[in-house]
């Protein structure tokens, strides 16, 4: 068939998979096993998931904008890097697990996604992602295979073993494509940060928005209110890499076309967003059609919230998106600094919505969510129109 051909297509199927996995582990959790699990979830994921972005925006999505001679001693060098870090992360976790009472595989799944991250983005910034759907029907049928046997009661077993060893799939099959013997190109490094910095910068902010509103949901006094952020939040999240890769496609593929002249550039610049922007708010409507069904399928335990809470996170998310895709192409184009401009527009946002003291905790978590998300995407938006128009 002509769609399994197309790129595009796979692209957003691989990501489909991958993110089908992830967000089934909290529903995994909180049905199958402990509340207390999914607030550690919760816990762990609002600050592992930056230091998975972190190193994301420092060395893997640059990929997309370097313009370098020898790309293949480029992405060598990045990736004996993120070995480096990733193995001393690795070894960080089993120290500490000596000592304090950590939740060592929540850490190292998260630790080894950094593997396959790197493979993903590698194969979509050289436009090849039907290796990563190779990889990814493996791993989502490994995965499941064992979720099944959760379900049926046949055995117990802590699924964060399992997701680390699947992570680490990705590791070897990189090694036939990468000669790690060879010295590490500091220069590389240095290209790679000076672009990534701005992202760096932003992370640490959206880090420190999460850890804001986790706090404020404390002061509620209500587990709910995290379960529900915590379900709603992994719900988008499905989303979130999907439109993540295939913002880096679009990269990737408006990389190719710099060399055009300015009207044509900025036209289908215009014309991609136009698309990109229908189809999420297409995708969106149908989701939420059939959410109340998922919801049926997915959790046991009624939470009333989490509809309410879900449909303006997934409103959000179109925000968020077109903020992203504005942001990127910006970085194209050489106007790095957007992404640490908006990330500083969102957190004084939050911190203006976190005055309001007398409300519903899910009317605070939508107005924080929805007023970040806009002010960004039109902020970034005014950014690239001006510099399409100059």
């Amino acid at each position: 068939m002509k769609i399994f051909k197309n790129k595009a297509f796979l692209v957003l199927l691989d990501q489909f998979l991958n993110s089908s996995i992830t967000a089934s582990v909290p529903f995994v959790l909180i049905n199958y096993f402990q509340r207390i699990d999914m607030i550690e979830f919760v816990s762990v994921q609002s600050w592992m998931i930056y230091y998975i972005s972190i190193i994301e925006s420092l060395l893997i999505t640059p990929f997309y904008y370097i313009f370098v001679d020898d790309k293949l001693k480029f992405k060598q060098t990045i990736y004996k890097v993120c070995l480096i870090i990733s193995t001393v992360s690795i070894g960080l976790s089993i120290f500490l697990n000596l000592f304090y009472n950590v939740p060592l595989f929540m850490l190292l799944f998260y630790v080894t996604n950094v593997y396959k991250r790197l493979s993903i983005n590698k194969n979509i910034s050289e436009m090849n992602p039907g290796r990563n759907i190779k990889n990814s029907i493996i791993y989502f049928t490994i995965y499941f295979s064992f979720i099944m046997f959760i379900v049926l009661g046949v055995f117990s077993f802590n699924i964060f073993i399992l997701l680390t060893i699947l992570n680490l799939i990705y590791i070897f099959n990189e090694t036939d494509n990468f000669k790690i013997n060879n010295e590490i190109k500091f220069s590389f490094i240095k290209q790679s940060f000076n672009i990534g910095k701005w992202s760096l910068y932003n992370m640490v902010i959206q880090l420190i928005i999460t850890q804001i509103i986790l706090y404020k949901l404390k002061l509620y006094d209500d587990l709910n209110s995290i379960i529900v952020y915590g379900l709603a939040i992994t719900l988008t999240g499905v989303l979130n890499p999907i439109v993540s890769s295939f913002n880096n496609y679009i990269i990737s593929y408006i990389k190719t076309k710099i060399e055009y002249s300015k009207t044509e550039f900025k036209n289908l610049v215009y014309k991609i967003n136009f698309i990109y922007i229908f189809s999420l708010i297409f995708l969106s409507i149908l989701i939420i059609l059939i959410f109340p069904i998922i919801e049926g399928i997915i959790v046991k335990e009624k939470y009333d919230s989490l509809y309410l809470v879900f449909l303006y996170f997934l409103i959000s998310l179109i925000f968020k998106s077109d903020n992203q895709f504005n942001s990127r192409v910006l970085t194209l184009i050489y106007s790095r600094k957007i992404v640490f401009f908006t990330g500083v527009l969102s957190l004084l946002t939050i911190l203006a919505v976190l005055q309001l003291f007398d409300v519903k905790w899910e009317t605070w978590l939508i107005s924080a969510f929805l007023v970040s998300r806009v002010s960004s995407s039109l902020l970034s938006k005014y950014f690239l129109i001006k510099k399409l128009n100059v």
